[in-house]
């Protein structure tokens, strides 16, 4: 695991230089321009997505600046983003997607929005650099009795394509009616103390994007995957997502895996790290489903370099769900979960290779499980980790209390170079813990 003591130590230094170059970038320009200048109401009523859209134009035309919206409720359809511009939402600021479909312009045909289930945007940014949304202030998807026609779920709130040096920091957006933060073929992404709650799907998704750092980041209440890593579609950049950064953030209330790898998963995933988070109330702690062998962009598949440390869990699902499902050639290796305190643990975790492609230099160190709640009566929960075609696979200091389980804790199949140092099972009755 050299290679992975590597990546930790340079994404540590990749987060104290990312918030300086992010900053610098997105926050440049002294000009300032209020969205009430240009005739926004700020009443909640009235429709203000021309007003808004003049001032980034002028902002824009003016070498870029920040863009001002002062206490008030901005009722407003699709807005186009520009480059070099900021926008500053001052608390009390509310941006709110209206209702009407006939208030949004649909995407291009080969924009990625179409890849979400929905059609249609508020934020809108393609091919732009330079761009912040922050503030105190909040996007409402407002999400509700909306007539969206075709789409089988509302505009996104917020999405960026193509883009680069992307600033988010402190804002909260809420009740999306599709999927809430949406970065496709990005580089350089800083998600900073964003909060994203109750969104109708996925809350905040990297796809074929590079450099993302999410950093104090809440995601709470959403309907489908609260981040979603993927990479599908047709993006510019290639099939690449990697050097993934989600750190000090908080997951809870959601039925789905706090954070899923696909299921889209053409081409590479490498170098992702996740530390310093807590889930509650969720599906698994992360999933890994390299799958979609019939998508012809490339024939590689590749999930590399993946390290979840010092994870507080509380009432999950499972743990992880490491799966490959009949795709050519298929790589997952070098996953490291470690340091990890779960406090309700309700069903089984596993790590499925397949027979000519095990998945290979897996290690899990320092767990403890201190509470079983998973199936009724606990006598019929099948095992707590169960492994097919794996190539080394490292258990150390692993506690577990499953109390009542009459089954194996531990079932290996076909896995080689397995080490166990330090398994403490207790809560077995009547059979090995480790088959």
């Amino acid at each position: 695991m050299d290679e992975m003591k590597k990546l930790i130590c340079l994404s540590l230094a990749w987060i104290c230089m990312s918030g300086i170059n992010g900053l610098g970038a997105t926050k440049a320009g002294l000009n300032r321009y209020s969205v009430r200048q240009f005739g926004a109401a700020g009443d909640g009523n009235t429709l203000d997505t021309q007003a808004i859209q003049r001032t980034i134009n002028v902002c824009s035309e003016a070498e870029g600046g920040t863009v001002y919206f002062p206490p008030g409720t901005y009722k407003a359809g699709t807005i186009y983003l520009k480059s070099n511009v900021t926008m500053y939402l001052e608390s009390g600021a509310t941006l709110l997607q209206s209702r009407d479909i006939n208030d949004y312009m649909e995407a291009e045909e080969n924009s990625y929005v179409h890849g979400t289930g929905s059609h249609h945007a508020l934020l809108y940014g393609k091919n732009v650099k330079n761009v912040s949304i922050i503030g105190k202030g909040t996007i409402d998807g407002n999400k509700g009795d909306m007539v969206i026609g075709r789409d089988p779920r509302g505009p996104l709130s917020v999405i960026f394509e193509d883009s680069e040096n992307i600033l988010m920091e402190d804002v909260t957006v809420v009740n999306s009616p599709g999927w809430s933060i949406t970065f496709f073929g990005c580089k350089n992404v800083d998600i900073i103390r964003v909060k994203c709650l109750n969104s109708f799907a996925d809350g905040i998704n990297p796809v074929c994007s590079q450099d993302v750092l999410y950093d104090g980041v809440l995601i709470e209440g959403s309907g489908d995957d609260p981040i979603a890593i993927k990479n599908e579609h047709t993006p510019v950049s290639g099939y690449l997502t990697k050097d993934i950064i989600i750190t000090n953030t908080t997951i809870r209330n959601t039925t789905h895996s706090a954070i899923k790898f696909g299921t889209g998963t053409a081409g590479v995933f490498r170098n992702i790290i996740v530390s310093n988070c807590v889930f509650e109330n969720t599906g698994a702690m992360f999933t890994i489903q390299l799958m979609r062998p019939k998508k012809k962009e490339t024939t590689e598949r590749l999930i590399e370099n993946i390290s979840f440390s010092n994870i507080i869990a509380r009432n999950v699902k499972g743990l992880f769900d490491i799966t490959s499902m009949d795709v050519n050639r298929p790589i997952i290796r070098n996953i490291s979960v470690d340091n990890v305190a779960v406090d309700g643990l309700q069903n089984v975790s596993v790590i499925y290779g397949l027979p000519d492609a095990p998945i290979s230099n897996v290690t899990l160190s320092n767990i403890k499980v201190t509470r079983w709640a998973g199936q009724s009566p606990p006598s019929q929960s099948p095992y707590w980790l169960r492994t097919r075609h794996v190539h080394g696979l490292k258990l150390s200091n692993i506690q577990l209390e499953l109390t009542g389980m009459t089954k194996p804790a531990l079932i290996c199949d076909n896995t080689t170079e397995l080490e166990l140092d330090s398994v403490n099972i207790k809560g077995i009755v009547g059979i090995e813990p480790v088959s």
